[in-house]
């Protein structure tokens, strides 16, 4: 089994490895104002990038450029950067790292932003972990950031916001279906940004908005999955001053389950993050020497297992998938026990364990996994009593919703 388990963690890593992000048409405009197209590599960043990788053509040599050596780049009906040297407040909203200052803590730094939309009134974004910041510029101002802060106030150690995004955008009420009341009421996000931005570059009747925004959101999958368990069980007694061990015969059972499946938004789709009850059970009878006398066992384990885990998928194009596994299983036993002839009885009890599996998936829907279960003792309530539970599983999923 741990040879098995080292082949797993090998494909895991060559795949790992293998991952590609697609190299998707675009542009990139240099130092000397030259707009190049291409095919850039898509990330789907979830933070604002600091370099690509590109191709001229879809069979040349992959390149790279930095930040320096870039003032924007786009990738077509997906996303579009622009470089900047600006003031840039970095206070954390963490509430344990909280400032005592109100007034924001300005760097200055070279940054791409991402175009949200592009106008008279034009908004920017910029991302990194939980930081989140957005900026602005209208009628061919400078860009500036919008201001928000979190921060601790010191009199009486509460927590305060500097609101100051709303001020920056008070110029925006000569547009008639726009108030002060639409300002207070502006939340520092995204969306409300975003819509109100929109709002505005309406009703100055532009109409070379370019809005790059798009709304992402997770996907949840149900997925049904019936499979197939190898079990390996070795018992071990201790006796005579000596542990004994008894190795059964393997055995194979079904499994029937379902899985409940949330694909992030970001990256691709390149991650999801997976629960996925299901039931089990191994049945088998043995003997077993105690030295004085054969002792005829029956094994009778039967238990919900809950995997809990993350899932990488590794896209070969629109239709076809590979992905890896790791996930936490906690196993919960109902009506075990291992029965001896002599009339002893020992219960099995619940444990805990970890997975690992690769798989492929087909069109959303068909879906093939390799699975393999950490050994796990199932006897952790006797002193005298141990096993050794090693557990492989082929798993058939088909996603219905």
């Amino acid at each position: 089994m741990k040879n098995q388990l080292f082949i797993i963690l090998s494909i895991f890593l060559s795949l790992a490895s293998y991952s590609q992000a697609l190299f998707e048409k675009g542009h990139y405009i240099d130092n000397n104002n030259t707009k190049t197209n291409c095919l850039i590599k898509n990330h789907d960043w979830k933070n604002n990038p600091s370099s690509i990788k590109y191709k001229l053509t879809k069979n040349g040599k992959t390149e790279k450029l930095n930040i320096v050596d870039l003032k924007e780049f786009e990738i077509y009906n997906q996303s579009k950067y622009i470089r900047v040297n600006i003031n840039m407040d970095r206070s954390s909203d963490n509430i344990s790292r909280l400032s005592t200052t109100r007034r924001p803590i300005f760097n200055k730094e070279k940054l791409f932003l991402k175009v949200l939309i592009e106008s008279e009134a034009s908004l920017y974004s910029y991302e990194d972990g939980n930081l989140k910041r957005f900026f602005f510029s209208n009628n061919n101002s400078d860009i500036e950031q919008l201001i928000f802060k979190k921060y601790i106030v010191p009199s009486t150690n509460k927590i305060g916001s500097n609101n100051r995004y709303k001020q920056q955008l008070l110029s925006f009420k000569n547009c008639k279906n726009i108030n002060t009341k639409d300002i207070e009421r502006l939340s520092y996000n995204t969306k409300s940004l975003h819509n109100f931005f929109v709002k505005y570059n309406n009703c100055n009747n532009k109409n070379d908005i370019t809005e790059k925004y798009s709304v992402k959101k997770g996907t949840f999958n149900f997925n049904l999955k019936i499979g197939a368990n190898k079990y390996d069980l070795k018992l071990f007694h201790y006796t005579a001053s000596k542990w004994r061990n008894k190795s059964l015969p393997s055995q194979y059972s079904s499994k029937i389950g379902f899985e409940l499946e949330y694909i992030f938004p970001h990256d691709k789709n390149k991650w999801a993050a997976f629960i996925e009850p299901t039931y089990n059970s191994y049945n088998t009878k043995t003997e077993i020497d105690l030295i004085h006398y054969i002792e005829q066992i029956t094994i009778n384990y039967k238990s919900i297992e809950i995997p809990v885990g993350l899932r990488y998928y590794l896209h070969l194009n629109e239709s076809n998938k590979f992905f890896t596994n790791a996930a936490l299983v906690l196993s919960h036993t109902a009506i075990s026990n291992i029965n001896y002839s002599s009339g002893l009885k020992i219960e099995a009890d619940s444990n805990l364990t970890y997975a690992l599996g690769i798989g492929y998936k087909n069109n959303d829907k068909l879906s093939i996994e390799f699975r393999y279960y950490k050994k796990r003792n199932f006897l952790n309530n006797y002193s005298l009593w141990l096993s050794t539970f090693d557990q492989l599983l082929i798993v058939l999923g088909y996603t219905l919703f």
